[in-house]
């Protein structure tokens, strides 16, 4: 499963703190079912493969293949 972060950036201290909560209520459920999730944040976005390719390996164990001539 993957998870995004979308709102933990948001200005509005109320709907960054109310999402945050059922976020990680969420992963303590999908942890506990042992469901394995990816969280992906905003600021991943800058370096989304590397990130991702990283964060797949930790949850799977598994490299991706890279897509050469890109």
């Amino acid at each position: 499963m993957l998870s995004i972060g979308g709102m933990l950036n948001v200005d509005n201290n109320h709907d960054r703190l109310k999402y945050e909560r059922a976020m990680k209520y969420k992963m303590a459920r999908y942890y506990d079912l042992g469901i394995q999730f990816i969280s992906i944040y905003p600021d991943n976005m800058k370096n989304l493969d590397w990130i991702f390719r990283k964060k797949f390996k930790k949850v799977t164990g598994i490299d991706l293949p890279r897509k050469y001539g890109v």
